[in-house]
């Protein structure tokens, strides 16, 4: 008899459907170890993150180009431009064995969050935030389309190349300043 039980036990359990996790792509307008803003895959579970892992600009670049395979771009495709930015490609060099990305929509994420690139002395290129460290409360404003309200909110999945879609768009970019 305990037997029997133990086994419609597992058979039962064994049937119940685990809910499925999916990983997405992420950014925050934060600094981290890797630069001036930071990158993540981000583990959803029935509509809510569970885990963020940070990586790098490369590796978020290169995820979203379908250049390596990852979860968070199961079908290797180029994500970038299947959600309307087309600026990010991905080119192998078979004689170095080394992915090169051209990407300056992402690279250039760092000027809706800062007036001049943290470390660089020159300040040979310049931000678009009204102030040192932060955008302005208007900017502010701007980015909450987007999924953020403050500097230290990620944003996710479809809400990543909705930024990245405007950040490269000169009318949207002219607005922000």
């Amino acid at each position: 008899m305990i037997v029997v039980i133990a086994a419609i036990a597992t058979n039962f359990i064994a049937s119940e459907e685990t809910p499925a996790t999916e990983q997405v792509l992420a950014i925050q307008l934060m600094p981290n170890w890797s630069g001036p803003v930071t990158f993540g895959v981000a583990t959803r579970l029935q509509g809510k993150i569970v885990h963020l892992r940070h990586i790098t600009m490369r590796e978020f670049i290169m995820i979203g180009t379908g250049a390596v395979r990852h979860p968070a771009n199961h079908n290797g495709q180029n994500i970038f431009s299947e959600n309307g930015v087309q600026q990010c490609t991905t080119l192998y060099d078979s004689l170095d064995h080394k992915h090169f990305s051209d990407c300056r929509v992402v690279e250039n994420l760092w000027r809706l969050r800062y007036k001049k690139l943290p470390n660089e002395s020159e300040g040979k290129e310049t931000g678009l935030a009204r102030h040192n460290s932060a955008p302005d409360e208007a900017q502010l404003g701007l980015l909450k389309p987007f999924g953020i309200t403050r500097l230290n909110d990620f944003i996710y999945d479809d809400q990543v190349f909705r930024l990245l879609k405007a950040s490269a768009d000169p009318q949207w970019l002219q607005s922000y300043r």
